[in-house]
């Protein structure tokens, strides 16, 4: 029970600190560039590097809410199973280090047990 008490602290810590804060800051950002639109006249420059901006922002808080979400669940078993969430993790691992990460397995490995399908992703990671 400690574990799961502990584990939801950190989700409801990831989401506040993280998510939440991030999307304020869009919503924040969202009402300045509201504003530039209706002064005239419209600095484009400025208003192309902030579209790109929100866009980035984006981008990263969708992987915030993957990491949070896989976290959650790391093993869909209706997929490709373990196989597959270890070559995620490989490729989340090689992006965000910058290190050439690969997991490699010749066939599928497939685990009915979705407790210890998620076990060995978490002894794997």
């Amino acid at each position: 029970m400690l574990a799961i008490d502990r584990e939801r602290s950190r989700i409801g810590r990831d989401l506040h600190d993280g998510i939440q804060g991030t999307l304020i800051g869009i919503d924040l950002m969202l009402g300045a560039m509201k504003r530039r639109l209706a002064a005239k006249p419209i600095d484009r420059e400025r208003m192309d590097r902030d579209f790109e901006d929100l866009a980035r922002i984006v981008r990263d808080t969708i992987g915030q809410t993957r990491g949070i979400a896989m976290g959650l669940c790391p093993v869909d078993l209706k997929v490709d199973g373990l196989t597959k969430a270890f070559s995620i993790l490989a490729a989340t691992t090689s992006s965000l280090f910058r290190i050439d990460c690969r997991f490699l397995c010749d066939k599928p490995v497939h685990i009915k047990d979705e407790v210890v399908a998620t076990q060995l992703y978490y002894i794997g990671t």
